[in-house]
């Protein structure tokens, strides 16, 4: 047997297979209540709650200014506490200018928001406060967890908001499939989270009470500023190659168009989802030493014999996807989602290419070379803000604008690899 089936068949068993927890239960879950909440919910319904989540989750990533990370690394529980604590009270405060610029400029009608709540900008903004504090309280109380290695509890930070946002957008939607519903289900899937966070406070009052002095959240604000200075615009970029398509489909074509697209898009995403990003964590594992030193040999081996797999794969599932998506949504979806069947098909072309190539992003941060990570998420953003314009410029219809999100994601993740490739030539000399 070879090398490399050999490397491939441990890295299953070993790896693979124990990541099968509730971090995967957590990716497979909404796949499962699919059908189900898209044949309760119309397209617009859905646009609207996706352009919901993503305004609440780039509020969040720009609100706490990437402290929340930082948690991660904190010497003491106590400081891990004062960081938690300065990460909320940053975007409990910060975004609230963030929102009343978004809504002058609605109220002035220079935006469109693209969903009101019961027919209210303000109700709409307040509930996106919430929202947004709500967002930055899910990652900041996992990191938590995580520092200190409370594996229950990070799998149960992960797992819980999902199981219960599912669950409630169909028992809810039963009686009122609408906006505000969904809205109202998100918001109570937070609620494990937020008790887990006043779980966190009252475990030592005292210590919390140092925390939250002024002198102290300066000190450690301080401690870690090269969080906001340089991991917040890498975080920042990341967010928005994630979320800007959904703006520029509902902007150019509104959210029933939107909610086609976001289905579509959840259906090609499921292996990259599922698959490629369980083992990203393990991905960048193993090029290190004993010492906790990246070892190009090693990073290239694991790299190459990856990538191998990552392509065979890709073309198997992706492959199987194109053919059985009509019969699917034939079998499992009302006629409204009929769109459906096409833009999945044109998108699989990208999703296929950031399938193979995605986790592979890992080696960037492995190598310690971050800022060329910066340099693939700025090309991902511009090239994404060309296409929108050059869309609106030309009033390219739905199926062109598909064409060309699909286009540019397949280049996005192609010039990543070729990004990779360099550094591995660098590295080498």
């Amino acid at each position: 047997m070879s090398q490399g089936k050999i490397l491939y068949i441990t890295f299953l068993k070993e790896k693979l297979l124990p990541l099968i927890s509730f971090k995967t239960l957590a990716q497979v879950v909404p796949i499962l209540f699919l059908p189900v909440i898209a044949n309760l919910y119309d397209p617009k319904t859905i646009g609207a709650i996706a352009l919901f989540n993503s305004t609440s989750i780039i509020l969040s990533e720009i609100g706490s200014l990437k402290y929340d990370l930082a948690i991660i690394v904190s010497k003491r529980m106590g400081e891990a506490k004062k960081l938690l604590i300065l990460s909320f009270l940053l975007t409990f405060l910060g975004s609230i200018p963030l929102l009343g610029s978004f809504y002058l400029l609605q109220h002035f009608e220079v935006i469109d928001f693209f969903f009101t709540i019961n027919g209210s900008a303000i109700i709409t903004f307040l509930v996106l406060w919430v929202s947004t504090i709500l967002n930055l309280l899910e990652k900041s109380v996992f990191l938590y967890f995580n520092r200190f290695t409370k594996i229950m509890w990070m799998s149960m930070v992960t797992f819980v908001p999902v199981i219960t946002y599912n669950i409630l957008a169909v028992l809810l939607g039963w009686f009122d499939a609408s906006f505000e519903i969904l809205v109202l289900a998100k918001l109570l899937s937070f609620t494990f989270v937020f008790i887990c966070f006043i779980k966190i406070l009252l475990s030592d009052i005292q210590e919390v009470k140092e925390a939250i002095r002024l002198p102290s959240l300066k000190e450690v604000a301080w401690n870690y500023r090269n969080y906001p200075k340089y991991i917040l615009p890498s975080k920042f970029l990341n967010v928005l190659a994630v979320r800007s398509a959904d703006f520029i489909v509902a902007g150019l074509f509104g959210n029933n168009v939107l909610g086609q697209f976001t289905l579509a898009k959840r259906v090609v995403m499921i292996p990259e989802t599922t698959i490629s990003k369980s083992v990203s964590d393990i991905f960048r594992r193993q090029g290190f030493d004993s010492d906790g030193n990246p070892v190009i040999r090693k990073v290239k081996q694991f790299f190459f014999n990856y990538l191998k797999i990552q392509m065979v794969l890709a073309v198997f599932m992706f492959g199987i996807a194109y053919l059985l998506v009509p019969y699917a949504v034939d079998l499992l979806l009302d006629e409204k989602w009929s769109d459906v069947v096409w833009i999945s098909r044109v998108l699989i072309f990208g999703y296929a290419v950031s399938y193979i190539v995605n986790t592979l992003i890992s080696v960037f941060r492995t190598l310690g070379e971050e800022k060329k990570e910066v340099i693939f998420q700025i090309f991902f953003v511009s090239v994404l803000i060309i296409v929108a314009v050059v869309a609106k410029f030309i009033e390219a219809d739905i199926d062109l604008l598909i064409k060309m999100i699909s286009f540019h994601r397949g280049i996005s993740f192609v010039f990543a690899f070729f990004l990779m490739i360099w550094l591995f030539k660098k590295k080498d000399r």
